[in-house]
């Protein structure tokens, strides 16, 4: 009898690599370096879980200072960048902007034949930078906005807010996007980390490998679920439609954005704290029902 290899879907049970970097817990934990994000969050800020995910440790105050440093020297875009979103049809998705840009930003590489750790580090580290600043220079070049740089003063969240919006974000602003970006640093070897590995696996360089992993993320299936779940709940004009609207998607087999996930078994860990600062958001500008139509999907 001839030898049948399996077929496993989905890389489902599969074990494809080995990472000091973060750790899925089916059962409902998420750890970064060995740290769980629920003590992370409220005691660290986002520049320091960056340098525990590339240095595996927390920084100390020096060290902090100087990756605090350097990623906002490192917001700022060359000038060809800016004009290559500049001249981006006003129908492309910014997802797919954001994947050419990241490509683009690899003909700036002051040494693109260096693949040593430390200048690996130093891109890793430009790209941390550069992404926020892609999308907010979008945002204000299709709102026809001066383009802004990032302040020393501010840290990294805090000068996000400033380059999209214009203006200085107040506490509860800063915290509630440092803690988005906490929660959204790793998540072990989900579809775009995946193929951001497959890409660097062949020795390209670190920009392809990003570009592969933005092209991945804009996916239905994966970080482009997001957007539907907000047009989802667009579509719902009031928390009385709620039941009826999923009763119909699911007799027509469509699958909920945004609720459930492929790996958890018990609830997502990054939810209790992506809800408390959903709930505080919405309240602040008077969008409540989006907050309690979600809940009510949800239940």
């Amino acid at each position: 009898m001839p030898y049948e290899k399996a077929y496993i879907r989905g890389l489902r049970d599969v074990a494809a690599c080995e990472t000091r970097i973060s750790f899925v817990d089916p059962y409902g934990g998420l750890y970064y370096a060995s740290y769980d994000i629920d003590r992370l969050l409220g005691r660290v800020c986002y520049e320091e879980v960056v340098h525990l995910l590339l240095y595996n440790k927390l920084p100390n105050q020096h060290e902090l200072n100087a990756i605090r440093s350097t990623l906002t020297s490192e917001m700022k875009l060359p000038k060809q960048i800016i004009q290559s979103i500049r001249n981006t049809p006003k129908t492309s998705h910014p997802m797919e902007i954001l994947r050419t840009e990241i490509s683009h930003l690899g003909e700036y590489d002051p040494d693109p034949d260096d693949n040593s750790e430390s200048a690996n580090k130093r891109r890793a580290l430009t790209l941390i930078a550069k992404v926020p600043t892609v999308v907010a220079t979008l945002h204000r070049v299709r709102s026809k906005q001066e383009i802004l740089y990032p302040k020393k003063e501010y840290g990294f969240s805090e000068n996000f807010l400033y380059l999209f919006r214009g203006k200085t974000a107040d506490k509860e602003e800063k915290e509630s996007i440092d803690r988005y970006m906490i929660l959204h640093a790793d998540h072990g070897l989900n579809a775009s980390t995946f193929a951001a590995r497959v890409t660097a696996s062949t020795l390209s360089d670190m920009y392809s490998a990003t570009t592969s992993a933005i092209g991945t993320l804009k996916g239905k299936l994966h970080g482009g679920a997001s957007e539907r779940v907000m047009n989802m709940l667009l579509d719902v004009n009031n928390l009385g439609e709620v039941e009826a609207y999923i009763e119909g998607m699911l007799f027509d087999q469509k699958k909920i954005m945004g609720f459930g996930h492929r790996v958890y078994e018990q609830n997502d860990p990054r939810s209790r704290h992506l809800r408390k600062v959903s709930k505080a958001l919405c309240a602040r500008i008077d969008r409540m029902d989006l907050y309690r139509k979600c809940r009510k999907i949800q239940a």
